[in-house]
């Protein structure tokens, strides 16, 4: 175990954002305000989101962009080589999960 008072902080990033919900950027209006909505209305007592949160002292969503909140994302990403475009995007393997038998 290491003890933290051996630990000297020498540099710290932005925060970076965490669970995140979002909607694409061309939605039609009427419908981002109503996704909008649900989140900000949204009763999260006894939920798990409720519990996940409760360190950070959350208690309801907060509004990020993508462009403002998610910059330390980006660059540590462009500096590791990754980029997001379709292309990219479709080399990416993803695993299926097996349907159970029933």
């Amino acid at each position: 175990m290491v003890n933290r008072d051996d630990l000297r902080i020498i540099w710290e990033s932005q925060p970076f954002p965490t669970t995140s919900y979002g909607y694409v950027y061309n939605l039609h209006p009427d419908l981002a305000r109503k996704v909008m909505y649900a989140f900000y209305s949204f009763d999260w007592s006894g939920t798990a989101l409720a519990a996940e949160f409760k360190a950070n002292q959350f208690d309801t969503f907060l509004p990020i962009t993508y462009q403002d909140n998610w910059a330390v994302i980006r660059t540590i990403q462009k500096h590791n080589g990754i980029v997001y475009s379709d292309e990219a995007l479709k080399g990416l393997k993803v695993k299926k999960k097996k349907k159970k038998k029933k």
